[in-house]
């Protein structure tokens, strides 16, 4: 994944990255790996899922390998969104495995990627100013795994009580702003 944003690259010439959820591991290896890479910043990710982050990841692998699309999709939904949003997202999943034909191949592909990413022993190497931030709530990451992904790349690290995944959905531009910071 992380090679075909060397495209994007090609195209726009030296960026800053964010890399956001999942798509902070592509910033990571593009980090890595590239050196018109001029900063990376981690929105809500980290440098490996955690533990309930991987066994929620291979039990949505198991149902979609099952075709239990539904299940997936409500999972993903009650993981991600709170509030008023989650009620909307649940008849929003619903629909969606009615009408939508199921992306097995994709997911399957982005699930085994997503629990065999580990960037942990990679980290000094990536040589630009980066920044972290995560919720203390997360799903897929612990708050000890943000700081330790901060420290192994000699970054800041924005914590965010109480929020989890939905910090990008029903938190404003709590992200955004710390971002906006780092960029500045």
């Amino acid at each position: 994944m992380a090679e075909r944003y060397r495209d994007a690259l090609d195209a726009f010439g030296p960026c800053d990255v964010l890399g956001v959820s999942m798509g902070g591991f592509a910033a990571l290896e593009l980090a890595r790996r590239d050196d018109r890479v001029r900063s990376v910043a981690l929105g809500l990710s980290a440098a490996r899922l955690s533990r309930h982050g991987r066994e929620s990841l291979s039990t949505w692998d198991r149902w979609a390998a099952d075709g239990e699309w539904r299940r997936v999709y409500r999972a993903g939904v009650r993981t991600v969104v709170t509030g008023l949003g989650r009620r909307l997202g649940a008849l929003a999943a619903r629909g969606f495995a009615r009408l939508r034909i199921p992306p097995m191949r994709d997911l399957r592909r982005t699930v085994a990627a997503t629990l065999a990413f580990d960037a942990t022993p990679w980290l000094d190497r990536v040589d630009v100013p980066a920044l972290v931030v995560g919720g203390t709530r997360d799903p897929f990451f612990t708050d000890e795994a943000f700081a330790a992904a901060a420290s192994g790349l000699d970054a800041r690290h924005e914590r965010l009580d109480g929020w989890g995944h939905d910090a990008m959905i029903a938190g404003g531009r709590l992200v955004d702003r710390q971002v906006a910071q780092f960029l500045a």
